[in-house]
């Protein structure tokens, strides 16, 4: 579609679906959670394993041809953890699969395809035996994890480093860096002193909730019943 066309009480509605599946389903499976968990398309987000926390204000948005995995494995009488920081965003058809730590700092961004992996899961000689060797994977806060990136075992990524599209990374990512290839290499030094904004600033001084209502009874306000469902069955040019 080329535009939203959900009347704005069936927005309203579909988000209160969502909610609720999220504490009833969601919500169970998490070691904790925090307020402001948000979840689109719930029944596509898979969390397996103990040991998984999300912090304040976490946005997961899954797809139906795109699910989100957070899960850890307890073996061998380990306890596995992932960790998610406060206001960070996981986009469709990302993986995040601990075997020892993994941890998210505040405001990251992972987007779609995205990988995360503590483990080689194999040994090179031992195959039949998960999880082979493992080392914590520490993100730090503001890190975006473009399309497709993978983040393997051992890794920490400084704060507000960018892994661009496609970037398999081995080995530490320095802070205010921009890393792309594979192997991952830095391509781009950032300015820790110029203007940014980061998801922090959405929650603590835009106020982002306001902002979402705002820009969707705007968005919304005029769509009807019927228009959405004539979008939805008869889709004609513009929709």
């Amino acid at each position: 579609m080329i535009r939203r066309h959900e009347p704005l009480w069936l927005n309203a509605l579909l988000m209160r679906v969502a909610a609720l599946m999220t504490r009833r389903f969601l919500v169970p499976r998490l070691a904790s959670v925090e307020e402001g968990l948000r979840v689109l398309r719930p029944s596509h987000v898979h969390i397996s394993g103990p040991g998984i926390s999300v912090g304040r204000h976490v946005h997961l948005h899954a797809e139906r041809d795109a699910s989100i995995h957070l899960s850890t494995w307890a073996l061998d009488g380990n306890s596995p953890r992932i960790e998610v920081g406060d206001y960070t965003i996981i986009n469709p058809g990302v993986r995040v699969i601990a075997a020892e730590r993994i941890t998210l700092g505040a405001g990251c961004m992972l987007a779609t395809g995205a990988y995360i992996s503590d483990a080689d899961w194999h040994g090179l000689y031992h195959r039949a035996f998960p999880p082979g060797t493992t080392a914590p994977v520490t993100l730090g806060d503001n890190v975006w994890v473009a399309d497709g990136a993978r983040i393997l075992k051992g890794v920490k990524v400084g704060d507000n480093a960018i892994v661009a599209a496609a970037a398999v990374v081995a080995e530490n990512v320095p802070a205010n860096t921009v890393v792309a290839g594979n192997p991952a290499r830095v391509v781009k030094e950032l300015d820790p002193q110029a203007p940014a904004t980061t998801r922090r600033d959405l929650f603590e001084d835009l106020d982002y909730l306001v902002f979402e209502r705002e820009y969707l009874r705007r968005t919304l306000r005029d769509n009807t019943l019927a228009g959405y469902l004539r979008a939805r069955l008869i889709p004609r040019r513009g929709d």
